[in-house]
């Protein structure tokens, strides 16, 4: 597979059981793309997931590895669908009703997190079973303090599933902070710390 400066994939990452790596090959931000995956010690060509004239970006895998959330502007705005995973083409489910973007699993994988089209944090509580499917919907608290992206989210989940990690936007409150690089960091700590 080789990209070009045009098809560059500026999201992509390995399945929970790293056999698979999924990625977006398209333009970038809200662009027309497409999701996809490749088994790179396997395929020589890459497994269509999320192919369509529509845009799909945002591409979430379930921590088991057997769901795909992913955001697509196929009904006129864009929404968060889930799909079975690798086998994408056998079920579709609409799960963000007033619009949605930023999906994020939580590691439990029993809730799926999303940014709502009127900037709310919203969790969906996923039911165990064979196919997919979710008791409710809640909406948590209002994002518009938060930065927000037109491609990967710009938040994460705790490892308890208990928290959010996210950028809060500047304010007139804002507390100058320092950003220190150090170089050379093992050679440094060998300097200050004695075997």
């Amino acid at each position: 597979m080789v990209l070009d400066r045009e098809s560059r994939t500026p999201e992509a990452f390995y399945s929970p059981d790293s056999t698979w790596l999924v990625f977006r090959e398209g333009g970038g931000g809200s662009a027309v793309g497409d999701i996809l995956a490749v088994r790179p010690a396997m395929d020589s060509i890459a497994v269509p997931l999320v192919v369509t004239e529509f845009g799909a970006r945002s591409p979430a895998l379930s921590p088991d590895g057997r769901w795909l959330a992913y955001v697509s502007n196929e009904a006129g705005r864009e929404e968060i669908y889930v799909r079975p995973f690798p086998d994408a083409d056998s079920g579709r489910w609409l799960v963000s009703p007033e619009g949605g973007v930023e999906p994020v699993w939580a590691h439990s994988g029993r809730e799926l997190f999303y940014r709502n089209g009127a900037n709310e944090l919203v969790a969906v509580q996923v039911s165990a079973g064979s196919s997919f499917a979710w008791d409710s919907q809640a909406v948590l608290f209002s994002m518009d303090d938060y930065l927000r992206s037109d491609g990967a989210p710009m938040y994460d989940v705790s490892p308890d599933d208990q928290r959010f990690v996210m950028l809060r936007m500047g304010g007139e409150e804002t507390v100058a902070s320092e950003l220190i690089l150090v170089e050379n960091f093992f050679e440094e700590l060998r300097q200050r710390v004695p075997n």
